[in-house]
Parts: structure tokens; C-alpha cells; sequence
């Protein structure tokens, strides 16, 4: 793992500062989020503003990760419905999932067969091949991540709910990333 130092020592390299808050789950409209950060000096003003902006919560924390350019956005979750068990989420992610609400839920585990029919089963599917110019994602990543989900929800009754968004999915040959996650653990 870099320090933020040395990241901030490569030539166009910036970093994201992130506020970690118990039940704040729009971390952006909370001003809980600042990216393209590419010097100390502006890490340190926009964490003491951060602060200040979020002084009233309770025990915030701050994380600090390398800034990666965001391919394609999608949305992963899990949550338990009373009645069925755990139930896996899909969707177009980051903003869109709050405005276009183009997901679809499956009840876990997955089989490889539904986690593609997962995918191709949104309004946006087409984003995913690749519009104007930007490349294809890489849906296998996305299967694997989809069965993973569904493999842990699955195992782990504990976990209430689970959202991982955005999750920027790559072409192929580059690496598939969770941008940020929230879990809600059930200590029943």
C-alpha cells in the first residue's frame, strides 16, 4: 500500500478523501467526498474543511485512497427479505441507480446462468457493450463479482445488507474496482 506521500510524488497522480460516518450513506451530498486532490497542501485544507463540515457527527473518520479514473458505473448490493433470504442487487451505479432505478434482484446463492441474466436484464445493458466511443466492460468480472456477493450473503447471515457503488468496471485486461461500500451487520 502507498503512502498518500508517495502517491502525491508521482507526476499527475491525485488522491480522494473520503469521511467515514456511521449511517451517512450519500457520503457526496454530505461534502464527505473530495477527489482530484494533487498536493499536500490541499489534502490538509480540504481534510480541516471536511472536519469542520462534519464536526456535529458522531466519530467520523477519514480514509484516504489513491484517485482512479471511474470506467463504467455499476451497482452490487444484498439484503435479506423476511420472507425469502438473502436477495442479490444489480444496476447502473454512482448516480444512476438514485435517479434511473434500473436494477434487478435475484435470491441467492446465484448460479453463473442467473448472475448473466442479472446483466443483461437492466434497461442500460447497452452501456455495458460499449456507447460513443467508450469501451466494453468487463461483464465476466462482473459475474464473478455478482457470485461472490451472492456466495458471502449466502454463507454469512449476519450481513444484513451490503451495497458496494459505485463499482467502476473496467474493459478487459484492466482491474475492476470498488469505489465504495457500505455493510450493515445484523448482531442478532
Amino acid at each position: 500500500e502507498e503512502s498518500p506521500r508517495a502517491v502525491l510524488e508521482v507526476p499527475g497522480a491525485q488522491l480522494v478523501l473520503k469521511a467515514v460516518v456511521e449511517g451517512l450513506v450519500h457520503k457526496s451530498e454530505a461534502g464527505a467526498v473530495v477527489t482530484a486532490i494533487e498536493n499536500a497542501d490541499r489534502l490538509r485544507e480540504e481534510f480541516d474543511s471536511m472536519a469542520k463540515r462534519l464536526a456535529g457527527r458522531q466519530g467520523p473518520r477519514f480514509a484516504i485512497q489513491k484517485h482512479v479514473e471511474v470506467e463504467t458505473e455499476v451497482i452490487v448490493g444484498a439484503s435479506r427479505a423476511a420472507a425469502l433470504g438473502p436477495m442479490v442487487m444489480f444496476g447502473l451505479g454512482g448516480i444512476h441507480v438514485e435517479v434511473l432505478r434500473d436494477v434487478v434482484f435475484k435470491l441467492a446463492p446465484l448460479s453463473r446462468h442467473e448472475a448473466q441474466g442479472m446483466i443483461h436484464g437492466i434497461r442500460g445493458a447497452k452501456i455495458l457493450d460499449g456507447v460513443r466511443g467508450r469501451p466494453a466492460a468487463d461483464k465476466e468480472k462482473l459475474v464473478d463479482l455478482l457470485l461472490r456477493v451472492s456466495c458471502l450473503v449466502s454463507d454469512h447471515p449476519e450481513i444484513a445488507e451490503l451495497d458496494l457503488n459505485p463499482v467502476s468496471v473496467a474493459p478487459p485486461g484492466r482491474p475492476t474496482r470498488v469505489l465504495d461500500y457500505r455493510i450493515r451487520i445484523d448482531r442478532k
